[in-house]
């Protein structure tokens, strides 16, 4: 079974994700009326052009897949966003750009893409932040309606007792 809190980072993950795939939405249609996506942008390892459903999909997996690593690192740490989390994100946004600049695009169209990866991992960064600091206040009803979704046994049952 998945926790409240557990859940609530996954939807925490989920919301960074579409937040990242608005503003780079936003970012592409400004590129394209600037002219800056003028000539194809072809995507590696495939045939077709960078169009609206390949950034939605890459922002999205980018944010979940972060959330995972948040998630697997939270196990082993108290508080992982500042620890190993912080430099794990750092080399894989790092390692981000370069396969952008080794492409036949224009250095308008390099700085596009760069800035996609750099709003996905403000986008995530911020949303788990955020989550990590207020992780350890989930209040009573919200456990209570959780653990009655589960069973019957109501709030004793989940270790919460009425003075």
């Amino acid at each position: 079974m998945i926790r409240p809190e557990q859940r609530k980072l996954w939807r925490t993950g989920f919301r960074a994700g579409m937040v990242a795939a608005i503003i780079n939405l936003a970012l592409f249609r400004f590129g394209a009326v600037w002219g800056v996506f003028r000539d194809p942008l072809v995507l590696p390892n495939r045939t077709d052009q960078l169009s609206l459903m390949p950034i939605v999909a890459a922002s999205l997996g980018a944010a979940l897949l972060g959330t995972l690593t948040f998630q697997l690192l939270s196990r082993w740490l108290q508080r992982p966003l500042l620890a190993v989390y912080g430099i794990t994100l750092g080399i894989v946004l790092l390692s981000s750009f370069g396969p952008a600049m080794m492409r036949s695009w224009s250095d308008q169209q390099v700085l596009y893409v760069n800035l996609m990866h750099l709003v996905v991992a403000i986008s995530t960064v911020a949303a788990l932040w955020h989550w990590d600091r207020t992780r350890d206040h989930i209040t009573r009803e919200e456990y209570h309606d959780d653990s009655n979704s589960r069973n019957r046994l109501g709030p004793r049952a989940a270790g919460f007792h009425e003075p």
